[in-house]
């Protein structure tokens, strides 16, 4: 595998070994038994639309992270409060703009539902920092991690600056509700 996770997943051809599916959305829809035969086995199924590298990453991600959260019951209908989705982007973005960039300082964010923290990834993403999830009394967590000691020398620090500008004039930035194009699924939806 080409996105630098091989010591995390092991892919299979063979769905009787998988502990989890991804596949393209159309795949799905044409092929129900596929569906129907993870349904029976408990096996989550994440979805992406595209085949696109970039798309695929980020199914790869949410596998990841959903991997990590065995306890969370993530539902791919699972409906997100505009305003809850809101103010856990405003808590991340207030993290990096008064703590992590400012003082160099890691933050330990709030725990969050699968899709609001996909949300806070794109957008801690968004402003070139890292971030690491960590589970906490079986929750889980996001820590925005400062940058790194080089890349302030690399202009990095301005372009980040730039950035927070950028999303104050902008207030609806990733607050669309839409989760990059990535699910899991339990039941498809017509």
């Amino acid at each position: 595998m080409q996105l630098g996770m091989d010591e995390i997943i092991k892919t299979t051809d063979d769905m009787s070994e998988a502990d989890a599916l991804l596949a393209l959305s159309s795949k799905i829809k044409k092929n129900q038994h596929i569906e129907e035969f993870a349904k029976s086995r408990g096996i989550p199924i994440f979805v992406t639309k595209t085949n696109t590298l970039v798309q695929v990453r980020k199914a790869v991600r949410a596998l990841v992270n959903e991997h990590v959260t065995v306890t969370d019951a993530f539902d791919g209908k699972e409906q997100v409060s505009p305003s809850e989705k809101a103010d856990a982007l405003e808590e991340a973005r207030l993290a990096i703009e008064r703590t992590v960039i400012p003082n160099g300082e890691s933050v330990l964010l709030l725990p969050r539902s699968q899709p609001i923290i996909s949300a806070q990834v794109e957008l801690i993403e968004s402003f070139r920092l890292k971030c690491k999830t960590v589970r906490r009394d079986n929750h889980i967590c996001l820590r925005i991690l400062p940058l790194e000691a080089g890349d302030e020398e690399n202009g990095l620090y301005g372009k980040i600056l730039e950035g927070i500008e950028d999303l104050s004039d902008d207030g609806e930035n990733g607050t669309d509700g839409s989760q990059n194009g990535v699910a899991r699924l339990r039941r498809l939806l017509d």
